[in-house]
């Protein structure tokens, strides 16, 4: 497989978009399809055709998609986070960031949020194989904190591994902890990685929104 799928545990960057990050990332990054009921809260499909997939959002949700608005705040936090500026350079230079959206409900000047890494799966190896690389990976993160739990997922999409920790981190001026779970599913010739971002206090209440979210990703 080419690039470390390691790669998509960077993606904590766009973690830090708040009030200033709504007002800078602006654009439109998917279709609208309509909207939908799941488990009781109104959805909305966004289609990334470009990029071969589809998902389900909270109908609020807003998907944002300038190239250059993203590039400049995974920069901005490189400066700020110079353990893991590498990496970021690496997410920025691949252009492998195909979706983002967040919730417009703030809470302690943090948006949780969700984005999508397409990487080439070309000779891919066994799961057993890419999904310890990936949590070999995430456990070398520099901002990683606590234990990196892990487990192997059945989705719509296909087999995943479903990854969870949390990392701490420099943004805005300050410091903040954020609970990450990600789900990574392989095809045959790309990979896709899923990453969610809230506040660990938030964890909980988010819980139903993500698992949602990764059941009704679709491969195109």
């Amino acid at each position: 497989m080419r690039r470390s799928v390691g790669v998509i545990a960077l993606v904590l960057a766009l973690t830090g978009c708040g009030d200033d990050g709504e007002r800078a990332l602006t654009g439109a990054a998917t279709t609208d399809a309509g909207a939908a009921t799941h488990g009781g809260e109104s959805t909305r499909l966004h289609e990334v055709s470009a990029a071969g997939f589809s998902l389900r959002l909270p109908n609020d949700w807003q998907p944002i998609g300038s190239p250059d608005a993203l590039a400049g705040a995974l920069e901005t936090l490189g400066r700020e986070n110079p353990e893991v500026e590498r990496y970021l350079r690496a997410v920025v230079e691949s252009e492998l960031i195909e979706f983002f959206a967040f919730d417009p409900d703030v809470e302690g000047n943090f948006a949780t949020n969700v984005n999508v890494i397409r990487f080439p799966a070309e000779e891919t190896p066994s799961f057993d194989e890419w999904s310890a690389r990936v949590i070999a990976e995430a456990e070398r993160l520099p901002t990683r904190v606590g234990e990196v739990e892990h487990s192997r997922e059945e989705l719509p999409a296909g087999e995943a591994l479903r990854v969870k920790y949390r990392n701490h981190f420099r943004s805005q001026g300050g410091e903040r902890t954020v609970a990450t779970l990600q789900y990574v599913v392989v095809g045959d010739e790309h990979g896709y990685v899923l990453t969610f971002s809230t506040l660990p206090r938030q964890a909980g209440a988010y819980a139903e929104v993500f698992r949602s979210t990764a059941e009704s990703f679709r491969i195109a």
